[in-house]
């Protein structure tokens, strides 16, 4: 609203195209009629009311994880910081069916000579929003650590971890705050989640520039690249790998299928340590030298192979014969985990069993199985008996691969050999 004061001396008068509706007296301004008047919306949220959401927040996670928690002997050590009233009716019964699936997960876990024996939880602020009388919305960042027994398995990691965004919807009842809602943003398997139907978000491309440096990812054309994008995209040829949940492949079959991943293999020269050690570093803190996505699982395996020396394959960059990065542009092999699919046979041998995975190699999952491909996972360490996964969005570092597939059934699998 414009408002003006003319007039002289001791007499002033509202101008403008809202005048006529104030009404100034000496006790305020009141809104006339079509104006919205103030409401419980207006107010921010106060840091009592922030302290106590972060407070809920943070018992409700450190709860759910601690159904996965086992103490050295192996028996349950479930924690209940949050009573039961301050969860509304229908999350209450969500929770009582995802703790029965989190005990029979960690459980499994111990028959494969895993087991986490501490957890620790903090949740960070990252806004609250009133969106409705007595509603506040909430998002926070969980970061959760939990430590592996490593005298039950002497070659595991030092924990696994996770850094999750979470939207937390709470309602005031009964004079006190209750969890209505918590949904964690991104996809991939959580140690305290039941994971929902795993929906890929699109990958968001860079804007439309007309340069060879966007189409091809060089100003230069190979002649030999130039007859590939004439060539039709090759059929990936996807078939599962066997993934068990008893971590045994069902057979013996060879290690990996096919031969051109194992010609590739023979003659390249990667730097393997250089892959998992990237990957450990940028698990949680993105590299600022690359764009990031709101999936961002597949950009963050690409960054890890970069890392260890594969080189750059220039072409058109919707193609599926095509892998690289410039600093406007990549090729949708890059960042999209079913292109990175199409892309895969020509750098890497399929393996034909999940448990036949090697640090440095790659896993993509079909959570639906629906022969699309939704998520890209890095393996960062294999022992005797277990293979770890890291990955991002959400960030995972060191996820045993037996939780996933058993947190994940009806999921198909594709493991490769980088």
């Amino acid at each position: 609203m414009k408002l003006g004061i003319i007039g002289g001396r001791g007499r002033a008068m509202l101008v403008g195209a809202s005048a006529a509706a104030m009404v100034v007296s000496g006790l305020g301004v009141q809104t006339a009629a079509g104006e919205r008047a103030p409401s419980t919306l207006d107010a921010a949220v106060t840091s009592t009311e922030k302290t106590e959401l972060l407070v809920l927040a943070k018992n409700y996670l450190t709860d759910r994880t601690s159904r996965v928690v086992s103490d050295g002997r192996g028996r349950a050590v479930a924690s209940k910081n949050l009573s039961s009233d301050r969860l509304s009716v229908s999350l209450r019964q969500k929770v009582q069916g995802t703790d029965g699936v989190l005990e029979s997960n960690r459980i499994n876990l111990a028959k494969h000579g895993q087991r986490w024996i501490a957890s620790q939880t903090t949740v960070t602020p990252i806004s609250f929003e009133r969106s409705g009388p007595g509603t506040i919305v909430a998002k926070v960042r969980e970061y959760t650590r939990l430590e592996f027994d490593r005298k039950l398995d002497p070659e595991a990691p030092p924990a696994t971890e996770q850094s999750v965004d979470r939207t937390f919807t709470f309602d005031e009842a009964g004079g006190q705050w209750q969890i209505v809602k918590t949904v964690a943003d991104g996809q991939g398997t959580l140690v305290n989640d039941v994971p929902p139907t795993q929906n890929p978000l699109p990958t968001i491309m860079s804007p439309n520039i007309s340069t060879p440096e966007y189409n091809y990812g060089t100003s230069t054309l190979s002649a030999a690249d130039q007859a590939e994008d004439a060539t039709p995209e090759p059929d990936p040829g996807l078939l599962p790998a066997d993934a068990p949940e008893d971590g045994l492949p069902s057979s013996e079959p060879p290690k990996t299928d096919g031969s051109s991943g194992l010609t590739q293999q023979l003659t390249a020269s990667y730097c393997y340590s250089c892959m998992v050690n990237y990957a450990n570093t940028y698990w949680q803190n993105y590299n600022p030298n690359y764009r990031k996505w709101a999936t961002d699982c597949t950009n963050f395996v690409s960054q890890a192979l970069k890392s260890g020396g594969w080189a750059y394959d220039y072409g058109w960059y919707t193609s599926g014969s095509n892998w690289w990065y410039n600093s406007i542009h990549q090729t949708y092999t890059w960042s999209a985990a079913e292109n990175f699919s199409h892309f895969a046979p020509k750098r890497t041998a399929r393996l034909s069993s999940v448990y036949y995975l090697l640090a440095s190699d790659v896993l993509l999952a079909d959570w639906t199985g629906d022969n699309h491909i939704d998520h890209a996972m890095f393996v960062t360490l294999k022992t005797t008996g277990n293979i770890y996964l890291t990955y991002h969005t959400n960030n995972v570092h060191n996820m045993p691969l037996t939780w996933i597939i058993r947190d994940n059934r009806g999921a198909k699998y594709y493991a490769y050999r980088t």
